[in-house]
């Protein structure tokens, strides 16, 4: 085992304590994620924590789309620098050398991971996708794996303090594909992919009880 491979094992072990310690993380459907062969996770985003409660959600190494900006978070910076995270540019149209790295990743049957809002949302609500996820999905013909993460919106509010630590739960979905529905080369087909992935993460929000 090289040493990426060591820092990205002995970190998530770490996560997982963490979270069930102080966060009572609970995920639901973990079977939904494949053991093996291709797959891409898609998740909402409220919070840094969102990256590392989706690795705990399975054995298999992540290969995470993160926006370059986050690379510029100590001690975020260190992990990010040593496992496998693609820097991208959310939005700004020129990431076209990291979805062919994910999606060359996807042919040698890893997972990927994406936030399709390519930034975090302030308020607790989904906000619009971007284009990546839907791409790589159509142009990968890989399976797409949902997953809506409730709790670490509130995790770093300022009401909470050390013996009460909002609760965070993962639920992930059942797999779906894109491939056959929409065409990658169309602009119109990649943004239907997206409200199309949008739209099954906010049907697992609403799996989330009150």
């Amino acid at each position: 085992m090289d040493i990426s491979k060591c820092i990205y094992r002995v970190s998530q072990g770490l996560f997982f304590v963490i979270l069930k310690l102080f966060f009572r993380l609970e995920i639901k459907g973990k079977g939904n994620i494949p053991q093996n062969g291709p797959a891409i996770l898609v998740a909402n985003h409220f919070s840094l924590l969102d990256p590392f409660v989706v690795t705990c959600c399975t054995n298999r190494i992540i290969h995470w789309l993160v926006a370059s900006w986050v690379f510029r978070i100590k001690p975020f910076s260190f992990f990010a620098k040593r496992v496998p995270f693609f820097k991208v540019e959310p939005g700004k149209g020129n990431n076209r050398e990291a979805l062919k790295q994910a999606t060359n990743l996807l042919s040698q049957n890893r997972i990927i991971g994406v936030f399709p809002e390519g930034k975090l949302s302030r308020n607790g609500e989904l906000n619009p996708f971007l284009s990546g996820a839907a791409y790589i999905g159509i142009k990968s013909k890989a399976p797409i794996i949902p997953l809506y993460i409730d709790g670490t919106y509130k995790a770093f509010k300022g009401e909470n303090n050390f013996l009460k630590w909002p609760k965070i739960c993962v639920i992930i979905g059942g797999k779906f594909s894109l491939n056959g529905v929409y065409n990658p080369a169309y602009k119109d087909d990649i943004e239907k992919g997206s409200e199309f992935i949008k739209n099954r993460i906010a049907e697992l929000k609403k799996e989330v009880k009150i």
